[in-house]
């Protein structure tokens, strides 16, 4: 089974794009709901918190138990994730005196931080939230900030915890990539993730689960169909036929079905 970070989505509108952002880093990556993070898995390396439509102090808030995690996975959060990491430690978060939206920079780095290192002072951000931190918990140390937030960045003493009140993930963050980057090694990502291999690795996984004599894949990923007899590779090259637009990732010939399945459109 191959490492994976999990992103937990409080509900971002960015939240597809935090993961594809790791994924081009080479770090296969899960998306899941803010409540349905997999305790017991061996294979997680660390968890990013999202974004979220709401504010961490209103009544209908996603709002996570992050007891089993802290501690024992380095976590980051982003905007929304960072101020529910302080809020949720006795740290205030506040509707800002005007929405912080656009691009800021940071005009203070804690170089020492592994988190921001090789991030320069002056570096570009993207700030996009109408609330902001106004206290941090005690714990808490400020690692970045801009002109007008204070708490750009934090990282809570003991703990490989961290959160930002920017956007990393986005384009305007200039240095987006590199935080993400930092953040994966401290994660201790072997970062070796590429499609293909997640594909061999899928097809290994079902076939030894399920035992599978004949094991297609469509073209996007999403469906995966399954036969074991002559009859369900009969049936299932009709429907290729017609879809006209699925692969076969895999065959497994036999002498009465190589006609067949040589005729299957590639």
């Amino acid at each position: 089974m191959h490492e994976r970070l999990i992103i937990l989505d409080f509900g971002s509108q960015t939240t597809q794009l935090i993961g594809r952002r790791v994924r081009e880093l080479n770090m296969y990556c899960e998306i899941v709901p803010y409540n349905k993070f997999p305790h017991g898995a061996t294979d997680v390396k660390g968890v990013i918190l999202s974004g979220s439509p709401y504010s961490v102090y209103d009544k209908n808030a996603f709002k996570a138990d992050l007891s089993e995690i802290r501690g024992k996975y380095p976590v980051l959060g982003i905007c929304y994730g960072a101020q529910f990491l302080a809020y949720a430690s006795g740290g205030s978060v506040e509707p800002a005196d005007s929405r912080e939206y656009g691009r800021a920079n940071l005009s203070y780095v804690d170089a020492g931080d592994e988190l921001l290192k090789g991030i320069p002072v002056g570096s570009q951000i993207w700030m996009s939230h109408g609330d902001t931190i106004t206290v941090l918990p005690e714990d808490f140390s400020i690692i970045a900030s801009t002109d007008d937030v204070k708490a750009a960045a934090y990282h809570v003493k003991g703990e490989k915890t961290w959160g930002v009140q920017f956007h990393p993930e986005v384009f305007h963050t200039t240095d987006g990539t590199k935080l993400l980057d930092n953040f994966l090694n401290i994660c201790g990502c072997a970062k070796d993730w590429t499609p293909a291999s997640f594909i061999e690795s899928t097809v290994a996984e079902l076939k030894q689960k399920l035992g599978l004599t004949y094991f297609f894949i469509s073209h996007n990923l999403n469906v995966v169909y399954q036969v074991s007899d002559r009859v369900g590779v009969m049936y299932l090259g009709k429907m290729v036929e017609i879809a006209g637009y699925d692969q076969l990732y895999e065959k497994h010939y036999h002498p009465y079905t190589e006609a067949l399945l040589s005729a299957i459109p590639q």
